[in-house]
């Protein structure tokens, strides 16, 4: 998984990025607790069905320092 891929940052009725992998990380790690709970992160291109992954798994993408530097 590269810092480059294409990602979005969202809860129902709200979107806080818009972006790559490393952006929305670094955006989600400045939520408040409450956000992070309802967010969910989506990642993929065009045409290939989204990756959507919530709450512990975007927490363990998030501790991951060469996912954050991107």
């Amino acid at each position: 998984m590269s810092p480059y891929t294409a990602a979005t940052l969202a809860m129902k009725g709200h979107v806080f990025c818009v972006g790559t992998l490393a952006q929305c990380l670094r955006r989600w790690n400045r939520l408040p607790g409450q956000n992070k709970a309802e967010a969910y992160l989506k990642m993929g291109r065009d045409g290939v069905p989204p990756t959507i992954l919530r709450g512990e798994q975007i927490a363990e993408l998030a501790n991951n320092p060469k996912l954050i530097r991107g």
